[in-house]
């Protein structure tokens, strides 16, 4: 009996699983609820799905805007927790450190066998990207220092070779190819760090220094293209007997080699450089320069100004001509073109009693290069510039001029007779009339001496009409007042008279 208790204890002890349950069922009246709301909210998507144009959609949406109040809210989810990496001791809402000034602001990192590296900075007035850009062109001007100090090693020894008749070498005449091969080399120059603070815009640039010599080749190469092209022409025209072009190829292929640097360099198994020689020289002994003397005449008087250029004893048109008043770095000049081979310059007044006069076909224009080509170009060829060049000496007869105002420093009457042909006379009858007016002298102390300024104005009248008026100033420093004061007068008298003269040669 107690076993069979017991045993049924056993029995009703065990564990059955529960009955398995199919999915639950939504009621028919919640599922039509659903199915209610459901199609309120695609009512207006099934309406403007049967429009045809984009702009009838856009327009019904503003018109009708969807109810958000018909869709079930959804509930607010929380932004999960940041990840962090390592242990941050720093607190989550301290704000972010800025980037640290680095150290290539302060030293530049030195090139070595890869790069060359140049810094630039610009103050940030009002745009950042602005200030970027000034301070990116200064990290490459500071690159391009430093990439002209090789190239001007590799032109040095040919630049030595050629020197003026004072036995001093051109410098300046080679600048321009120098420039030449430094810009086209800074074309690979790149931006390899920048930096901005509240004041400052930094930019690092960088060079690959490995690439320079390849570039240079590069140049040189297609420098040697420029030469060969240029000779093959001025050939055709000689052959076409047109001596004016033919010059022309002829400087420009001898620009051209000269910025190779003295690369040794043939064409048609003669060296560059003799032949280019040779053709420029043939083409020069072509063409022939001549001018007929204007005469006497008055200072300051039109006058008509001509030179003829011929090839073979026939005119010869398109010649760039100058003609140009020797009377320093700012002398007067004109540049005209040859017309049934004249060229002509009118109405050309020119002062001084005995002023010289240089007329010659510009080499710098012919050969379309700059004017400051000109120095290398007669240094280079002298013989061809003498043939085509011709200076003369005007013989003018000075006119009379009255002064009136204030007394004249002696400087001013000196470069009024000498450098302008005037003849001061005190008769209201002449033609000509300057009102000069020398204002007070204004003195103060200047290290141990006294130093004196002195404004002069100077009126030109032809006939009752003004021509021109001029203000200039003056200073002088001496031991006192009277000693200053005149020589800031004298000063006053030579601008006086370099401005006018410029001013009337025009």
């Amino acid at each position: 009996m107690k076993r069979g208790l017991l045993l049924f204890a056993l029995v009703g002890c065990v564990s059955t699983p529960p009955p398995k349950q199919g999915p639950k069922r939504l009621s028919k009246a919640k599922r039509d609820r659903i199915k209610a709301r459901a199609g309120a909210n695609f009512l207006d998507l099934e309406k403007r799905r049967k429009m045809k144009t984009k702009e009838e959609r856009v327009r019904d949406i503003e018109e009708n805007p969807p109810k958000p109040t018909t869709l079930r809210p959804r509930k607010e989810v929380p932004a999960p927790a940041p990840i962090r990496t390592k242990p941050d001791s720093a607190s989550a809402t301290e704000p972010v450190k800025p980037r640290t000034k680095p150290a290539w602001i302060m030293q530049v990192p030195t090139a070595d066998g890869t790069w060359v590296y140049g810094m630039g900075m610009a103050n940030i007035e009002g745009d950042e990207g602005e200030a970027r850009t000034q301070a990116r062109d200064r990290a490459f001007a500071a690159i391009g220092s430093q990439l002209k100090v090789h190239v001007e090693s590799v032109a040095d020894s040919f630049r030595s070779s050629y020197q003026d008749e004072a036995g001093e070498n051109l410098a300046s005449s080679y600048d321009e190819a120098i420039r030449a091969h430094v810009d086209a080399s800074l074309e690979g120059a790149e931006i390899h760090d920048q930096y901005s603070d509240d004041q400052y815009a930094y930019v690092l640039g960088r060079f690959n220094k490995a690439e320079l010599d390849a570039k240079i080749a590069a140049q040189l190469a297609a420098l040697q293209d420029v030469v060969l092209d240029q000779v093959r022409a001025a050939e055709k025209s000689l052959a076409a007997g047109d001596s004016v072009k033919a010059l022309g190829h002829g400087l420009r292929a001898s620009l051209a080699l000269r910025n190779l640097f003295g690369v040794p360099f043939q064409i048609g198994g003669r060296p560059a450089e003799a032949l280019v020689n040779d053709l420029v020289a043939r083409a020069g002994a072509g063409l022939q320069l001549s001018a007929a003397d204007p005469g006497s005449n008055a200072v300051g008087t039109a006058m008509t100004m001509s030179a003829d250029v011929s090839a073979d004893g026939e005119p010869v048109d398109g010649v760039p001509v100058r003609f140009k008043l020797r009377m320093g770095p700012r002398s007067p000049s004109h540049l005209v073109t040859t017309r049934a081979g004249v060229a002509r310059v009118r109405d050309w007044r020119i002062w001084g009693r005995s002023p010289s006069l240089v007329i010659a076909v510009d080499m710098a224009t012919l050969a379309g290069v700059d004017q400051t080509e000109n120095s290398w170009l007669r240094m280079k060829h002298p013989g061809v510039v003498a043939r085509l060049r011709l200076q003369m000496t005007l013989n003018l007869q000075p006119i009379r001029v009255r002064l009136s105002g204030s007394e004249p420093p002696a400087a001013l009457r000196e470069g009024l007779s000498k450098k302008l042909g005037m003849d001061l006379v005190d008769d209201s009858s002449a033609p000509w009339h300057l009102e000069l007016a020398l204002g007070d002298a204004r003195c103060k102390d200047l290290s141990m001496r006294r130093t004196c300024k002195v404004s002069g104005q100077l009126i030109v009248r032809e006939r009752g009409a003004e021509r021109v008026r001029l203000e200039v100033r003056g200073r002088g420093t001496q031991t006192d007042d009277d000693a200053a004061t005149e020589q800031a007068e004298k000063r006053v008298g030579k601008r006086l008279v370099k401005d006018l003269r410029q001013a009337l040669s025009r």
